[in-house]
């Protein structure tokens, strides 16, 4: 019954059934209730019935239109509902994150017991392929020993830090809270341990602070959302777009998108997702990166995209199908 009119004869039958009708003062009592307040209580539903009945008519006034002013017309009314379903603040610029990171570091600092796992190794993606570039599609694997993080960090401060180009991470496994702490960390060049656990020196606090500065003024943008689809990253790609004019756009463990799906071909979800993705990045004018969680994905996935790498130790191997020109 939550946001919709309320019908008086179900919720005579409920009050009944729970022995209260009499106690509110009975039928009579509750018909008034209703009559007097229904107008303004159901409005905002019934004004949502109204709107998605336009919305269907305008596309049906389209009918003697050409296809494609039809399909425009539809993707338009598409991602005009997402925005009203969707909430209304669902990234989170960095700066509001890292007060907390450096707050927890502390807690650290005066507790050794509650020392954080991060990622360890530090290396530079730009030192293993030439940049990321902008409109494209890439898809990566990096071997877990090697540490997929690092590669994502390098990305982001690479190009927000310095080049000033506004990022956004989805992020659909790790929190917010642990990504900005390692994007702190990373930037500051604190030393890991082989347990993965940060030590933090005397020395180190300058360089963390250095370093929140920096991110602070960076234009990196992060959303967490769990269990999202694929027609979701569509829209908050063009909401990205919109906002904040983002230049690149990074989805870790990618598998998740298609988690819920009800097909039974894995295969052949991963490829539609990837030519949306590439379609999009090209739309949007965008670079859009995926990393892979799975290495099996990389041969069905490597003609659809503009560049895939797989990057295991010594191993890197890049399939690229950009022009010479975009290369």
């Amino acid at each position: 019954m939550y946001n919709k009119p309320v019908k008086l004869e179900t919720l005579i039958h409920i009050l009944k059934e729970k022995g209260k009708l009499r106690k509110i003062g009975g039928e009579a009592y509750l018909s008034r209730i209703i009559k007097n307040g229904e107008v303004e209580q159901d409005v905002e539903y019934y004004a949502k019935i109204v709107r998605d009945k336009a919305c269907l008519r305008r596309i049906i006034e389209k009918d003697e239109d050409n296809v494609d002013d039809i399909l425009d017309f539809v993707e338009d009314s598409v991602f005009e509902i997402l925005e009203t379903k969707i909430k209304p603040k669902y990234y989170y610029h960095i700066g509001k994150l890292i007060e907390k990171s450096i707050d927890i570091l502390e807690e650290c600092e005066r507790d050794k017991s509650k020392v954080k796992e991060m990622p360890a190794g530090v290396n530079l993606l730009e030192n293993v392929m030439p940049g990321i570039e902008k409109p494209g599609f890439y898809a990566f694997y990096v071997h877990p020993r090697i540490g997929k993080t690092n590669y994502i960090l390098s990305i982001v401060e690479d190009a927000a830090v310095v080049k000033n180009i506004p990022v956004a991470i989805l992020s659909l496994d790790t929190p917010k809270e642990q990504l900005s702490m390692w994007l702190l960390l990373y930037k500051a060049g604190v030393e890991l341990s082989r347990q993965k656990q940060v030590f933090l020196k005397k020395d180190d606090w300058i360089e963390l602070v250095s370093a929140a500065g920096d991110l602070c003024s960076a234009p990196i943008y992060i959303d967490d959302s769990p269990d999202i689809m694929l027609r979701e990253i569509i829209q908050k790609a063009h909401s990205f777009k919109k906002d904040i004019d983002t230049g690149i756009i990074i989805i870790d463990h990618f598998e998740l998108i298609n988690a819920h799906s009800s097909s039974e071909d894995t295969n052949h979800d991963f490829v539609k997702s990837m030519k949306s993705l590439k379609v999009l990045a090209k739309d949007l004018d965008m670079a859009i990166v995926t990393f892979l969680n799975k290495f099996s994905t990389l041969d069905i996935l490597k003609y659809h995209v503009d560049t895939v790498a797989l990057i295991s130790g010594d191993k890197k191997i890049f399939h690229t199908n950009r022009s010479r020109e975009n290369t």
